[in-house]
């Protein structure tokens, strides 16, 4: 703990000694008539090269204060959309302390004469409207940068160390690459991917939805939104990378890219295959990708009958995994208003796991104490693809269609053995299994959206959209269970063989009509119609013993719903406002029947009216603050495997079962959100509260059989659940010492219900988290973050208070990147993370070391050597503590090890070199 607090120490110290010396820079900007300019930008550059070298925005009053500058030669540069330039020279004498540069005027940009137009040098940063635009080559960026490490030099914008990024404090949901879609909507897919020097410029905007776009009329739906403006040459060209790596017990790695782009057209293409237990890329849509190399695995889940509170503390890859993909994306624009992009990922993997784990178990009769052991192999291929293709037939009509496939075929063999002994430490029954499965399916699903605008009244429109899912999963299974039950120590022998299927298929109509009525205001009429069909089989044989088999009769569960909603929503709509209120009835017909043979067994119709209001604000006070409220009601009903009353005999200990009784849930939920974001300090506030509250909330009962202990679980619905939560993110600069300080507090309470032999066990959690991280603003010469979190987390149960578990875990990391010239780059990663559970006594403890040093070098460094260590204290591990209702348990996963790997990675395409931020003349005849 001291070493820990030796390095906050040591790089607080270090942040102190850099900022020694450092001045500030003050002044107006005002147009030509002495009207203050709010929102101007002013930049302090490098004159050498333009780069920025220190950045400032005016107040609503046009006041600017650039503070934290180290004295030196420099260009001020003050700029506003639609005015003329304005520059100044600084040199050093100026800055033996602090500058009032005084009265900056600007002047409307001279208007082309003649068919002659002459630009210069760009503003680093200029504000357009809602839009945030960043020149990129004002940025300086490392010879093997990619956008990802582009975007953390930018003031506003934040990417953390899985990749998330965070523009002007809030989550980025989509990267556009010249406004098309890169590889469907995960961001990390285009910041990790495309190198930095092929981007010119940077906009952050919040997109509004497709249909409010089009037709003007907002709905209030928003998303955080980055688009990659391509340098010229990027857009005409090939460019791109190859990646090959080597390192100790067979660790390697083996990557490209390539991107092929023109004004109609762009191509990329992206394959990789490595046994580091990286899944290769970050899309969120189609792969279950944790990122990067592993880091130290302690997991902590407390489960309370689907009230779940996870804790999660660095990657979760466990086991040694071993695994390639291949991925293409081509956008097209076929003409003006009609665009096509579609997508295709080939993704594999084969991962081996040896777990190790024990449990206490909290039963009427007394606890229970088991130890399990498995080893798993498991692979995995999968292939995806997407398509979305927007065309506006004329100005007045757009025509959306969307797709995704998704076949997979996966395999796995499964050995396990588990124990149990009482609180004498008798042995109460074991089971030894030997489980081989395979199964492979499909999942389609197409819409097509049709939006028409009045020619004759602006804010009328119609839209009908239409959407089909089709899939379907095979599932087969064989397994062999050797199983002891006291007091009788014989073994009873079992096989199994199991075929599972599910076929599910579903179509969707609705429509909207949106009517202006007076002074920004509108109704909405909407329906929206759902028919669903959902069937499981299962053929199943049982072998015990030398018996013959006995081979059960097909078993079918099937579930016909028809969803019809419909219902009015008023809508204000102003420059700063958008408020909506609504209600639907919802008219739910269920139809549910379990089958053996072809014979009826049950049926259960269900039918079902819901009332569904619905609350919307979203309102701007300015630029810099915003205000979103949100309430919405919605009915959640059960999936053909709940459903399904067959029991699941996989571990002849712990069986599970479906109800075909099951209703559905009905659901209230409310949020608010408050942003306060100030371009002039860069400080931002962030405050989100929620708030769930379902009815008939689906549980799990358990009865635990006396004399065998065999437990039997079957989800049935109980009372209400409620589930609150608050958090508050706070950060700005300390301009003095030149850091940055982000600060994050949350609260939560939830409460769930079980049943354990129909004795109810209420489950309530409070937790209580935060964390705070420092780090340097500026990123040209060291790149130095620290931070600390931690979480206390309280679980309350009712049925035994001895069963009350605090949790608390304690987090560290430090982050250093030296880039000591264009041609080399060292960087470290420290993480140390501890946790506690009062019920098992004893902590955990992982500190995870990893390092790398890299050389660019060849012409236009082009080529680069990486030299990575992983694990150097050698103390990783994997290890998830949970708790739930009636159980608390420990379990240890083998994870990667240490390894050392030399990679080399090569360029493409040369870059250009025409000097960064350069002055250009262009003329124009």
């Amino acid at each position: 703990m001291k070493n820990l607090y030796l390095i906050f120490t040591l790089a607080l110290l270090s942040f102190t000694a850099a900022a020694q010396n450092k001045v500030n820079i003050t002044g107006m900007v005002l147009d030509t008539a002495g009207t203050p300019m709010p929102y101007s930008t002013v930049s302090i550059l490098n004159p050498s090269d333009s780069t920025l070298a220190f950045f400032g925005i005016t107040n609503a009053e046009g006041s600017f204060k650039v503070a934290n500058v180290q004295p030196g030669n420099y260009v001020l540069q003050a700029s506003y959309l639609g005015f003329a330039n304005q520059y100044l020279n600084i040199t050093e004498e100026q800055l033996s302390q602090d500058l009032n540069i005084g009265v900056i005027k600007l002047g409307l940009k001279a208007v082309s004469l003649d068919g002659v137009e002459i630009t210069g040098t760009q503003a680093p940063i200029l504000i357009k409207n809602d839009t945030i635009e960043y020149n990129a080559s004002s940025f300086r960026s490392k010879p093997n940068d990619n956008v990802e490490a582009l975007l953390k030099k930018m003031p506003g914008i934040e990417v953390d160390r899985d990749g998330n990024i965070k523009a002007q404090g809030e989550d980025v949901q989509k990267v556009t690459v010249d406004g098309k879609e890169f590889f469907g909507n995960d961001p990390k897919m285009a910041t990790r991917n495309l190198p930095a020097d092929a981007v010119k410029k940077v906009q952050v905007f919040d997109k509004k939805s497709d249909v409010a776009e089009f037709t003007g009329v907002d709905d209030g739906e928003r998303s955080k939104t980055i688009n990659l403006e391509l340098k010229e040459d990027k857009k005409k060209g090939t460019f791109g990378e190859i990646k090959a790596g080597y390192g100790t017990d067979d660790r390697y790695e083996l990557g490209g890219s390539a991107f092929n782009f023109n004004p109609k057209r762009q191509l990329s293409f992206l394959g990789r295959q490595n046994n580091v237990n990286d899944y290769g890329f970050s899309i969120n849509d189609y792969l279950n990708f944790q990122g990067g190399m592993q880091s130290g695995n302690v997991r902590l889940t407390i489960n309370g009958n689907d009230n779940t509170v996870p804790l999660n503390f660095g990657q979760t890859q466990n086991g040694n995994l071993s695994s390639g993909a291949l991925g293409a994306n081509a956008s097209f624009e076929l003409k003006p208003g009609n665009d096509l992009n579609i997508s295709y990922m080939l993704n594999g993997s084969d991962r081996f796991t040896n777990t190790n784990g024990s449990s206490t178990q909290f039963t009427p009769q007394g606890s229970l104490n088991i130890e399990e052991q498995e080893r798993q192999n498991s692979d995995n291929m999968s292939h995806l693809g997407s398509l979305r293709w927007i065309n506006d037939l004329d100005s007045l009509t757009r025509v959306i269609i969307t797709g995704s496939a998704n076949i997979t075929d996966a395999g796995s063999t499964n050995n396990s053995f588990r124990e149990s002994n009482n609180e004498n430490d008798e042995n109460l029954n074991t089971n030894r299994r030997a489980l081989l499965s395979n199964s492979d399916g499909y999942n389609l699903s197409g819409s097509a959206n049709w939006v028409k605008k009045s020619a004759h009244k602006l804010g009328r429109n119609l839209s009908a959209k239409m959407s089909l899912g089709l899939s379907n999963s095979i599932a087969k299974t064989n397994w062999d269970n050797q199983s002891t039950f006291a007091p009788d120590p014989s073994i009873r022998s079992e096989n199994y063989f199991r075929k599972d299927q599910t076929d599910q298929n579903s179509i969707t109509v609705g429509g909207e009509w949106n009517e202006p009525i007076f002074n920004s205001q509108f109704i909405e009429l909407g329906m929206t119609y759902k028919l669903s069909n959902n069937e499981f089989f299962r053929d199943q044989t049982h072998q015990v013993g030398e018996n013959n088999p006995n081979i059960n009769p097909t078993d079918k569960v099937s579930q016909n719903a028809s969803d019809l909603k419909a219902g009015v929503q008023w809508k204000y709509i102003n420059e700063k406002t958008t408020l909506s209120a609504g209600v639907d009835g919802n008219w739910l017909d269920l139809s549910q029947e379990y089958l053996q043979a072809e014979t009826t067994v049950d049926k259960a119709p269900q039918q079902y009216f819901y009332l569904l209001p619905s609350v919307r604000l979203r309102h701007r006070f300015d630029k810099s603050k915003r205000l979103n409220f949100s309430y919405n009601t919605s009915v959640n009903y059960p999936n053909v495997s709940s459903i399904a009353p067959i029991a699941d005999l996989t571990n002849p200990l712990f069986i599970n079962t479906g109800n075909l009784n099951l209703t559905p849930e009905y659901q209230h939920a409310g949020r608010l959100f408050y942003m306060l974001y100030d371009a002039f300090t860069f400080t931002s506030l962030f405050l989100n509260a929620n708030v769930t509250h379902t009815n008939s909330k689906i549980i799990q009962t358990r009865t635990i059989d006396p004399n065998t202990f065999i437990q039997t679980q079957t989800p049935i619905n109980y009372k209400d659940a409620q589930n609150y939560s608050v958090g508050l993110n706070f950060s700005t600069p300390i301009s003095k010492l030149g850091l940055k300080v982000s600060i994050g507090l949350d609260e939560e309470i939830g409460n769930g219900y079980s049943l354990i032999n129909n004795v109810e066990n209420q489950l309530t959690t409070y937790g209580h988290s935060g964390d705070i991280s420092i780090g340097n603003k500026k990123k040209e010469k060291f790149d130095v973050s620290v931070g600390t979190a931690i979480s206390y987390t309280d679980a309350r149960y009712s049925i035994n208070t001895n069963q009350n578990t605090i949790y608390q875990s304690n987090s560290y990391f430090a982050d250093a990147s030296w880039f000591i010239s264009d041609s080399w780059v060292i960087t470290s990663q420290f993480d140390y993370t501890t946790y506690r559970n009062s019920q098992i006594g004893n902590s955990v403890s992982i500190p995870l070391l990893q390092a790398s040093v890299t050389h660019s070098f060849l012409k236009g460094n082009r080529g680069s050597l990486t030299l990575k260590a992983f694990d150097l204290l050698d103390k990783n591990s994997g290890v998830e503590q949970y708790s739930s209702e009636n159980v608390i348990g420990q379990q240890i996963t083998n994870v990667l090890q240490q390894y050392y790997m030399l990679s080399f990675t090569y360029k493409l395409s040369a870059m250009a070199k025409d000097p960064v931020g350069a002055m250009h003349f262009r003329i124009r005849r």
